[in-house]
């Protein structure tokens, strides 16, 4: 059985999901930011996710997606995995959501980021 780490990853690389990005999931351009991914996951495996009356996601982060932080064990509502900046790519990073919206990461590189520092991100 793969643990929700191994089926969020395994989302991100699927090129099932379009990248967009400041919220979980655009109905104008039916994109997702990393973190929409994984509540899609989830919803995939019958955990419960907030959506608005158009059935799109809630948020910007995971912060109406209780459910989805159980579920994921992720420490912070937007995927933080430093107290401080970090320069990566050059750009100042401390969450998945900098990664995703300002970092210029592509949902590849975001799931080998999730791995290699999965410790800094879920229980």
């Amino acid at each position: 059985m793969k643990t929700p780490l191994q089926l969020v990853t395994e989302a991100l690389r699927s090129g099932k999901y379009k990248q967009g990005r400041h919220k979980l999931e655009s109905d104008s351009d039916c994109s997702f930011c990393c973190l929409g991914v994984m509540c899609k996951v989830a919803q995939e495996q019958g955990i419960s996710v907030s959506l608005n009356n158009r059935g799109i996601l809630i948020g910007g982060n995971l912060f109406h997606q209780k459910e989805v932080v159980k579920w994921l064990k992720i420490k912070e509502y937007s995927g933080r995995f430093s107290k401080t900046c970090e320069i990566i790519k050059n750009t100042k990073v401390f969450s998945l959501t900098n990664l995703n919206d300002y970092g210029g990461f592509s949902f590849l590189e975001i799931a080998d980021f999730m791995e290699e520092r999965k410790e800094d991100l879920f229980e």
